[in-house]
């Protein structure tokens, strides 16, 4: 496997030791993430004299005990606890969902073999991950609705989410040739539970299912080496495409059943300093069209310029 400094800072690969550290990246981020993590961005726009901002960002402290051995590979729990924010003040679509979270999850990482180890990793034909999770957010979100009147009304109410998921990641073996793209494929579902309380309409509780695919293409290999900007600082160009389905099924309160579909297409730029780990900033374009109840956005199409940010 190519680029063995740059597995170890960013594959989830179980240490020896427990360990903790802080996390950034964007939501639905496994504790443990693999090669790329869908990163925290930041923008802010200006478009017929108005000012328009975005920020999504997850931030938590993760704990991970030691790993321990099972028959089909390495297994190891981890913790989290942190805060959440996804906001943007557009004026047709405002979005101001944000709160704290707590997770629970079990990482299972299939094969005997570290790919982090330079004797181990020609013997490596893939990588795959499971991860089983529960997290609970509590926060406040912004519902838009019409009053009684039937004029527009925005209230912002009290939010709690449950969701449990599982991930499932594959991470093929490449060519080890230049301009060859690494690729990864991230296949997800799960069931939650939403409620909103407060003054306002559409309180009540929505339950459901989802389910999402991602697959990630980094293109000159792992290695920012193969494109440094200077002496010590390299990027990794990440196209990625992803599409999700929610559909609730069951529903109370004045709060109505749906089914809500998001997809998106992006590049992503990471740069990150030669075989350190650490911060990775990247500039982020992506499109996107549809809906999200786990994250506060209602139906629109959005195309993003952004500062993103991992860690």
């Amino acid at each position: 496997m190519r680029s063995r400094h740059l597995l170890g800072l960013l594959v989830a690969v179980p240490c020896i030791a427990a360990h903790a550290q802080w996390k950034l990246a964007g939501d639905q981020q496994p504790n443990d993430p693999p090669l790329w993590q869908k990163p925290a961005t930041i923008s802010h726009t200006q478009e017929d004299g108005k000012l328009t901002g975005n920020i999504d960002a997850d931030l938590r402290y993760a704990y991970k005990p030691g790993p321990e051995t099972s028959v089909s590979g390495l297994s190891s729990t981890s913790y989290a606890a942190g805060v959440y924010v996804h906001r943007t003040n557009a004026e047709k679509t405002p979005k101001n969902d944000r709160g704290g979270s707590v997770k629970i999850g079990k990482l299972y990482r299939f094969g005997q073999v570290d790919p982090t180890q330079n004797d181990a990793a020609s013997t490596v034909k893939r990588i795959d991950f499971v991860e089983l999770s529960l997290s609970i957010k509590a926060g406040k979100t912004l519902v838009s609705d019409k009053d009684a009147a039937g004029a527009a009304r925005t209230w912002d109410k009290k939010t709690l989410r449950v969701v449990a998921q599982g991930d499932y990641y594959l991470i093929p073996k490449t060519a080890d040739r230049p301009l060859a793209p690494d690729i990864q494929l991230n296949v997800a579902g799960g069931a939650y539970e939403d409620r909103l309380a407060g003054t306002g309409a559409q309180s009540g509780n929505l339950s459901g299912a989802f389910a999402r695919a991602r697959i990630d293409w980094a293109f000159r290999g792992l290695n920012p080496s193969d494109t440094k900007v200077s002496e010590g600082l390299g990027f990794v160009p990440v196209l990625y495409v992803s599409t999700q389905v929610q559909r609730d099924f069951a529903d109370s309160g004045d709060r109505l059943k749906a089914r809500r579909s998001l997809h998106a297409i992006g590049l992503s730029l990471n740069f990150a300093k030669l075989g350190h780990s650490g911060l990775v900033p990247s500039l982020v374009l992506e499109r996107s069209v549809g809906a999200d109840l786990l994250v506060g956005r209602a139906g629109s199409g959005k195309t993003l310029l952004a500062l993103g940010v991992a860690f």
